[in-house]
């Protein structure tokens, strides 16, 4: 007999990462619904029942963490099983322990590894233990890499192959984070600028925030972590190296319209 559908709640504020995901989820065998944002998670939560939610946590109307407590005791209230899990642009250990003090199963790093993500929603015997996964790198990738730096330099700019791993080898969704690249990157980095010269750091962070997600969905490894690094800097208010990473941002994102124009991407 085949295993009934895994009923997952989905909130995520972009709309491309919530297709993406859907998509990837429902050709894995799952029923999915989805939310735009914490609040509307809760909402639907009420109204349905769900094996496993995930939860991007900067949301707009309701962030993850007071979406996940609002369901987590709802669930808790009916006497529900739920596996409860944050999705992070980060991924970094500090948000893995806030996730944990906030009562989620887990926390796993935006773009979502399914084969990850599926060892915690529906472990089975065969299963590698979490704490011993390594990361997910082709042997044939790191042969081409020493033997040819220039290879390695364009998969640090655009790692087109680490992107369609991730993505299940759906060219249909590589294209739609290709659109968003070329429709939104461009303002968002233009909005970056405008609120570091007004010294909005928490507007800068914010912004650093929306482009370093679009950049790890094409796995754009160099914007994505200079984007990461103005968004730490500027939540810390450093004013001096704010303004230094934010320089070197036309440059990082026109080597990546470079490098689409290169693979000819539509």
């Amino acid at each position: 007999m085949s295993r009934p559908k895994i009923r997952i709640l989905l909130a995520d504020d972009v709309p491309a990462n919530l297709r993406a995901m859907q998509r990837l989820l429902v050709r894995r065998g799952c029923e999915v619904t989805t939310a735009a944002n914490g609040q509307e998670a809760v909402t639907i939560f009420a109204d349905g029942h769900f094996d496993a939610v995930l939860l991007d946590l900067q949301m707009p109307v309701m962030d993850g963490y007071q979406a996940a407590n609002e369901i987590r005791n709802h669930a808790q209230s009916n006497g529900q099983q739920l596996t409860l899990i944050a999705m992070s642009a980060r991924g970094s250990e500090s948000d893995r322990r806030d996730c944990a003090k906030a009562g989620f199963t887990d926390c796993v790093p935006k773009p979502v590894d399914l084969d990850y993500l599926f060892r915690i929603i529906a472990p089975t015997p065969a299963d590698e233990s979490l704490e011993n996964l390594s990361d997910d790198i082709e042997n044939d990738d790191i042969e081409n890499i020493a033997t040819n730096p220039a290879a390695h330099s364009s998969h640090l700019v655009l790692n087109k192959p680490a992107a369609m791993k991730r993505l299940q080898d759906d060219e249909t969704l590589y294209t739609l984070f290709v659109s968003q690249f070329k429709s939104d990157a461009a303002s968002i980095a233009a909005e970056i600028d405008a609120q570091t010269e007004q010294e909005q750091w928490d507007r800068t962070a914010h912004a650093a925030h929306r482009l370093r997600g679009i950049a790890a969905n094409l796995a754009a490894e160099q914007l994505e972590q200079l984007t990461g690094q103005i968004e730490q800097s500027a939540k810390l208010h450093h004013e001096a190296e704010t303004n230094s990473l934010v320089s070197k941002l036309p440059m990082a994102m026109d080597r990546v319209r470079r490098r689409l124009d290169e693979l000819d991407v539509p």
